[in-house]
């Protein structure tokens, strides 16, 4: 019986979805360096601070459409590695739930390990408005369900990615779970295969 599309690839289509989706990680995983962590008393999270200026906010939507673009093109390797074609969204919620149970255990057990080492992790949040964005940076949930996570993350590759470009009566929440994200990637690039741009895996 012929195989649809969906239920075959080639050690070259995973090759090279690894290849692309860890550059992707490299590159919010360089700016994830920078970003300070812990509390100052009185002023919050220092992250908040990172990021509070013009410059600031330039680089928090470039940092979160990176990193939630990377969270998206490791989910669709890991879909190639269980031998599905990925599917054509950029909903991470939707291509989380098409891996199969025991690739979620595998991923969630890493993550867990990697999200302990942030506890207390806040969300960034932009308020993007009319004539010049309002930034707001309120601490979120320390909450660690992965599914929860992607849900409230949702396509929002597309919607940071044009953050700028709200209309001028609307008044738009953009939120980016910087440090959840960041860990779910390790999670996903430790359990993927290795390539010789990386060598580990299982």
């Amino acid at each position: 019986m012929k195989k649809s599309k969906r239920e075959r690839r080639s050690p070259g289509d995973l090759a090279l979805a690894l290849v692309h989706a860890r550059e992707f990680h490299l590159q919010s995983l360089l700016i994830f360096n920078e970003i300070p962590h812990g509390y100052d008393e009185g002023r919050g999270h220092k992250a908040h601070q990172f990021f509070m200026s013009e410059t600031g906010f330039g680089r928090l939507s470039f940092y979160a459409t990176t990193q939630i673009f990377a969270t998206e093109l490791l989910l669709k390797a890991f879909h190639l590695w269980e031998r599905r074609w990925p599917l054509s969204t950029h909903s991470v919620l939707d291509l989380y739930e098409e891996i199969s149970e025991d690739g979620k255990a595998r991923i969630e057990r890493r993550y867990k390990q990697e999200i302990d080492r942030y506890p207390g992790s806040p969300v960034l949040s932009l308020s993007v408005g009319a004539a010049r964005p309002a930034q707001k940076f309120p601490v979120g949930d320390a909450f660690t369900d992965i599914r929860r996570i992607l849900q409230q993350t949702g396509d929002g590759y597309m919607s940071w990615r044009y953050v700028y470009e709200q209309p001028d009566h609307s008044r738009k929440e953009h939120h980016f779970y910087w440090c959840h994200l960041h860990c779910l990637c390790v999670a996903l690039d430790e359990v993927l295969p290795g390539t010789l741009m990386r060598p580990g895996g299982p």
